[in-house]
């Protein structure tokens, strides 16, 4: 009885360690865009598509990622366009939008 629970217990160690673990990990190189001084209550538009609330991309909670290239950035409050930007984002950049 003492062998076999010595057996098992080798065994457990053997079996348990020896299978292998791979992980993958993915990078995300989009570039990102982040609003500051948004007023509360603006919705953040990119190429005309509504993101939400422009203040919740302050970079603190959260940045937008988007895909490289050209993207119309306008931040709009009470139906009227407060700021309009057009910006060209590479890989991995992060792009800082000042609403005045």
């Amino acid at each position: 009885m003492k062998r076999m629970l010595v057996f098992f217990s080798i065994t457990l160690l053997v079996f348990g360690c020896s299978y292998p673990t791979s992980g993958v990990r993915v990078l995300d190189d989009r570039p990102s865009v982040v609003i500051q001084d948004a007023p509360i209550g603006s919705f953040l538009l990119v190429d005309g598509l509504n993101m939400g609330k422009a203040r919740l991309y302050n970079g603190r909670e959260r940045a937008l990622l988007l895909e490289p290239g050209t993207h119309q950035i306008e931040v709009m409050s009470q139906g009227n366009v407060i700021h309009s930007e057009r910006v060209f984002l590479g890989d991995g950049e992060l792009k800082t939008i000042k609403v005045h």
